[in-house]
């Protein structure tokens, strides 16, 4: 279900940004599986069918992990790698599961397609926090209860209108296609490493210099160059998506809002954030993944 759902929201425009990164990052897959085919001859580098295949293996490969990463497998796997435990209703943690029922039932009375499996899950925070995950996660910090009752609804009325439009599921998406990309440059990585010791033994074996205080350093420079490269991708593709993230939670806010908790996110939004400035720094708007808190609580309060 998770897979289907993915097919038919990652078409609507406002994925097409996500839909375009995540291409990007299956051909630099493909490409960096061929490069092990190139025999470093790029000059006269020209498709045949072991590149083909090779390219084909790296596409089977990072859709396979995309679509599991969709499966309740892989959701669990993220909640695992993301430190979110299931919270279980005990005596303790009753009121908490009392206002999210409440939520709960409004929220599938008004999204029929939403999952009738949403886990609550905690994870250690002092901030006071919540954000949706795949398809079937909910996650709050562990400072939650430091909202009243009405503020703690409004945050979950919130996260629901993420999980009904499928943003969560692009998330984890997105996650899974940057964690192929991962694999396949730390591939690329060690085989380059194995190549720059065979350069240092071949090389350096009768300078003065030791053999591994040159491949150390040279090695060390390699990782660092790609990582870097690396960091600076997926914060490109972050730059792709901002504002969709941003039209996201203004979509998600009124959602909240057509549950009748708009007044209370509100309030939630006012103690989280008491200051309610305005971004004045274009590397603040530009960098932000949600609005303004005061735009929010504008929209919110609006009648």
């Amino acid at each position: 279900m998770g897979i289907i759902l993915f097919f038919k929201n990652i078409i609507k425009p406002k994925n097409w940004p996500l839909l375009f990164f995540i291409l990007l990052n299956l051909a630099l897959v493909a490409f960096i599986l061929i490069f092990f085919d190139c025999d470093f001859d790029l000059k006269n580098f020209a498709w045949d069918m072991d590149h083909i295949g090779l390219a084909l293996i790296g596409i089977g490969i990072y859709f396979f992990l995309l679509f599991v990463t969709l499966t309740p497998i892989g959701e669990a796997y993220l909640r695992f790698t993301n430190g979110l435990k299931e919270l279980y209703r005990t005596p303790d943690t009753a009121k908490l599961y009392e206002l999210f029922d409440e939520v709960y039932e409004k929220a599938k009375e008004n999204s029929k397609g939403l999952s009738k499996k949403v886990k609550l899950c905690v994870y250690q925070s002092d901030d006071v926090n919540a954000y949706a995950l795949g398809r079937t996660t909910l996650a709050v910090s562990s400072s939650i209860m430091a909202l009243g009752d009405d503020e703690i609804k409004g945050i979950l009325a919130h996260e629901f209108g993420h999980l009904a439009s499928c943003d969560s599921l692009m998330s984890a998406a997105l996650i899974a296609s940057n964690s192929v990309l991962l694999l396949a440059i730390n591939l690329l990585k060690y085989f380059v490493l194995f190549f720059l010791f065979l350069i240092c033994i071949i090389f350096y074996s009768l300078a003065k210099v030791r053999v591994e205080d040159r491949r150390y350093s040279l090695c060390s420079l390699f990782s660092a160059l790609i990582m870097l490269v690396y960091t600076l991708w997926v914060l490109i593709g972050k730059l792709f998506m901002l504002k969709t993230s941003r039209s996201a939670e203004f979509k998600a806010d009124k959602y909240a809002k057509d549950l009748s908790y708009g007044e209370n996110l509100a309030n939630a939004l006012m103690q989280i954030d008491p200051s309610i400035s305005l971004k004045s720094s274009l590397a603040q708007i530009i960098t932000s993944s949600h609005p303004d808190t005061a735009k929010r609580i504008e929209r919110l309060l609006a009648q």
